[in-house]
């Protein structure tokens, strides 16, 4: 079957090779959602794909992936991967110049549970790549660096070793320092800590970078042009979720005190509590408001997963409807300015808002969603001219015929904003009739944009994108695997060289007795 579906995807591939430009500079997509064989609807009439390659080490299921290129046309994929009973992370080379894929090999500290790695390079080629993993008591987030033409070291934990650690992201600036950031337990209470590595001299040590009592969660970074380090979080205060920012001064070297962007005034509205209760502890929705706490809490940091067989539900796909789904999003321009994207409840919906930094501090929040229900998947992104393209899924109504009550649905929205005319309006670029989540965006070069999302269709995920040329505007929402509907897994990543070789990575299960693998398509 699979060497039937490799077929497939090839002559897929070719028969749309004229749809994709290629991407100049280094860019990447991750959508977590549920998907069969992916292919490339290209818009290059040069591009050639190779058949898929099977990337994992083979040992058992294979889940949650990252990938990154260098600037040499090299990339490194990493992932979890049940060995011996165990989780462990592996990382796999792509070398150019040596044929492709390479032998994956365990990156990790040692025979315990590891989850959730992340990998991204410098600009002379070295990567980092992060990751939880027990010690036997508790979770810490450890970081190994690779090398460049002297292959991964020894990994070293990096947090504070205070409880369990969580929420691990993971940046570089252009100068090749990087700032990793990450919620650890501290007194009973979930601490944001940032660890800065730089250069020769190494990680500079784990500093909490929040201030107050409450559960601080989903902490988000970003470099600026000048070396400033910006991390934008959540903190439970009062009676509510309040957004915070945190940023390192390169100059004075020390990190300022926490700045509140929320007001924490929000009137309740009256809402059926209990029923969105059930939707929450079904996975279907998330933090609407405080009360929810408990339940989403009980997901993001559970320690096992209970799989739905049917559904392929996978660790890949729990994250992506849980705490992918709150993870706020921070890009910068060239001019020194800081757009910082998240949600928020306003005591009736759970809403999309951003906000700005300038010469003179920050803009109050404004909200940036349309009008309609709950926000979520909130994610932007920047090209050279200080354009951005925001993407969000929100719960839109929508009534079928006259006669019929609303039906409530989860769509995909994209806005694009222009530093001389401001923001544009909001439009729904999905595939319409069933829920749509966990979209994705990247320019590929000044003048494209490549969203891509999840869609149900009838018992199954499936993957969409949809194309901005600005010559032309928003395109038509396609599918971008193949029509089998027995077929499921998740963890889609997509890379871009600067050169335009392509990459991209799925989770593949073709059948409930089959383990999920890893599989990469390459692309010119």
């Amino acid at each position: 079957m699979i060497r039937m579906q490799m077929t497939r995807i090839t002559q897929i591939l070719t028969d749309f090779k004229n749809k994709l430009l290629l991407s100049v500079s280094i860019s990447v997509i991750s959508v977590i959602c549920v998907l069969c064989i992916f292919s490339i609807h290209s818009f290059s009439a040069a591009s050639v794909w190779q058949k898929p390659d099977l990337i994992d080490a083979g040992t058992g299921d294979a889940f949650r992936t990252s990938l990154a290129f260098d600037h040499y046309g090299n990339a490194i994929v990493v992932f979890e991967q049940n060995t011996d009973g165990v989780y462990r992370i592996y990382a796999n080379q792509f070398l150019s110049d040596k044929g492709g894929w390479q032998r994956p090999v365990i990156i990790d500290a040692g025979p315990r549970n590891a989850h959730i790695s992340r990998v991204a390079f410098d600009h002379i080629g070295n990567a980092i790549a992060i990751f939880k993993q027990s010690d036997g008591n508790i979770y810490r987030i450890y970081a190994n660096n690779f090398i460049r033409d002297k292959g991964w070291q020894k990994p070293v934990a990096i947090d504070g070793g205070s409880g369990d650690a969580d929420g691990h992201q993971i940046t570089f600036n252009a100068d090749g320092n990087a700032a990793v950031v990450f919620e650890q337990k501290l007194k009973g209470i979930y601490r944001i800590f940032a660890n800065q590595y730089r250069g020769k001299e190494g990680w500079q040590g784990a500093v909490a970078i929040d201030k107050g009592e409450g559960n601080g969660y989903f902490p988000y970074p970003a470099f600026d042009y000048h070396g400033n380090i910006y991390v934008i979080y959540y903190k439970e205060e009062g009676s509510g979720l309040e957004v915070y920012i945190s940023r390192y001064d390169k100059e004075k070297k020390i990190w300022s005190e926490p700045f509140r962007l929320t007001d924490g005034q929000t009137i309740v509205k009256h809402e059926d509590w209990n029923k969105k209760r059930g939707h929450v502890n079904r996975g279907i929705t998330g933090i609407y408001n405080p009360l929810f706490l408990p339940e989403i809490k009980k997901r993001i940091y559970a320690g096992s997963y209970t799989y739905n067989v049917k559904r392929f539900e996978t660790p890949s796909k729990i994250d992506s409807r849980f705490r992918d789904a709150y993870t706020p999003s921070v890009v910068s321009d060239k001019s020194g300015q800081i757009f910082a994207f998240f949600v928020k409840w306003d005591g009736e919906h759970q809403r999309g808002y951003t906000a700005v930094y300038r010469e003179d501090g920050w803009s109050k929040p404004e909200i940036i969603d349309a009008k309609g229900g709950d926000v979520e998947h909130i994610r932007a992104a920047i090209n050279s001219a200080g354009e951005i393209a925001l993407v969000f899924a929100q719960w839109v109504d929508t009534k079928v015929t006259s006669h019929q009550s609303p039906v409530t649905s989860l769509r995909i929205h994209a806005r694009l904003y222009s530093p001389d005319s401001g923001w544009g309006e909001a439009k729904i670029i999905d595939a319409g009739e069933k829920d749509a989540y966990g979209p994705n965006v990247i320019y590929n070069g000044d003048n494209e944009i490549i969203v891509i999302w999840c869609q149900w269709e009838v018992e199954t995920v499936k993957t969409y994108r949809n194309d901005y040329i600005k010559e032309r505007n928003w395109g038509k929402a396609v599918r971008v695997e193949m029509e089998d509907e027995t077929c499921g897994g998740c963890g889609l990543r997509i890379a871009a060289s600067p050169d335009g070789m392509l990459i991209a990575i799925f989770e593949l299960k073709v059948s409930v007795k089959e383990r999920t693998k890893i599989y990469a398509l390459e692309g010119r």
